[in-house]
């Protein structure tokens, strides 16, 4: 067995290992929720005791009773719905075990011949695991987004109402304040879905094209973030309407780079240049901000956020098969020079 095949199945051990380290952390997780989950049950099960015990003694002490037992309720509900997303996260990594079986397998039977087909087969898987990574990492940034704000505002919405239905003949007043409350929380949850749905594909960009789908993403951060980082915008030549999957990927390598301006480089614009040639798309994007040496990012540890942002970048581009240049220098900004070919909708061949 080869070096290189030594080194593949020793990387996917490894992977394996950390993988049923968080799957064994997960179900330790899930075991503990579920012991409070039973020791709320039995402080609901008590109170319903005391309330059948206390039928005749003042309304204060049951509607004290009702309020305790709303609290615990919701606090088992959100409970079970963290348990049922670790159990989803969960079955993610079983597949993800799965996934890495199998390519220990095709490795381990592979017969390398030559040291070009090693080192061609060793791109190839280095290449599909980074994008399996990318997906599942795009799939958590969702279902985290989805859990912390859509799902624990419709837990809510769940017990508002029933808490009305139980206001409705003993407090008008406050029923109605609380479904004025409960409208707002519909509001906000929607605003956060079509958010979220703009992530997944900004809507825009089939009918309308990239540069409208830029000014509208500008729009957006001026508002969202009155006091960030100006974005420009300049476009030379007519746009070009091309593949949508060509728009929607330098619409992602836009929004990674402006991500990646905001949280690191503490600069004062971020500017984006696009060119319209005859055969190509020249798309340049700067900063004047602290900059780095890319070659010492590059010896950091993989899961620095800001050269993984910038491989996500060059994955994108080399899917398009164009060409992506980085330059920076402390203190000096950055300048990312992207060049995608030109592929129109009537050019492609779906074959």
């Amino acid at each position: 067995m080869s070096e290189n095949k030594h080194e593949i199945l020793g990387f996917l051990s490894e992977l394996l290992s950390e993988i049923y380290e968080e799957q064994n952390h997960l179900r330790e997780e899930m075991q503990l929720y579920n012991q409070k989950i039973f020791s709320l049950n039995q402080k609901v099960k008590k109170l319903g005791t005391d309330e059948e015990s206390n039928e005749c003694m003042f309304s204060g002490t049951a509607e004290t009773n009702i309020e305790k037992k709303e609290e615990y309720s919701s606090q088992i509900e959100i409970l079970q719905i963290k348990i049922f997303d670790m159990q989803e996260r969960v079955i993610a990594l079983q597949k993800r075990v799965d996934n890495v079986k199998k390519l220990s397998t095709i490795v381990d039977e592979v017969g390398i011949k030559q040291e070009e087909d090693k080192n061609t087969r060793t791109n190839v898987l280095n290449d599909k695991l980074r994008l399996l990574e990318t997906q599942e990492l795009e799939r958590k940034r969702i279902s985290m987004e989805l859990h912390d704000t859509t799902v624990q505002n419709l837990t809510t919405l769940i017990h508002k109402t029933e808490l009305c239905t139980k206001l409705m003949d003993i407090d008008v007043i406050r029923a109605k304040l609380e479904l004025q409350t409960m409208t707002s929380t519909i509001r906000e949850t929607i605003n956060e879905l079509r958010g979220i749905i703009y992530d997944l594909r900004p809507m825009s960009i089939d009918d309308l094209g990239l540069v409208t789908t830029l000014e509208r993403f500008i729009k957006q951060m001026e508002i969202e973030n009155p006091d960030g980082i100006p974005i420009r915008l300049v476009v030379h030549q007519q746009e070009v309407k091309v593949l949508p999957v060509i728009n929607l990927t330098l619409f992602r390598i836009i929004q990674e780079a402006y991500n990646n301006t905001r949280k690191h480089a503490k600069a004062g614009h971020f500017d984006i240049t696009i060119t319209y040639d005859k055969d190509e798309i020249e798309l340049e994007i700067s900063d004047d901000g602290i900059g780095f040496q890319l070659a010492l990012l590059q010896k950091e540890n993989k899961t620095n956020n800001r050269n993984f942002g910038l491989s996500i970048m060059k994955e994108r581009v080399d899917l398009l098969t164009g060409t992506m240049e980085v330059m920076s220098e402390q203190e000096n900004g950055t300048k990312i020079l992207i060049k995608v070919p030109i592929i129109k909708e009537e050019e492609y061949d779906t074959n």
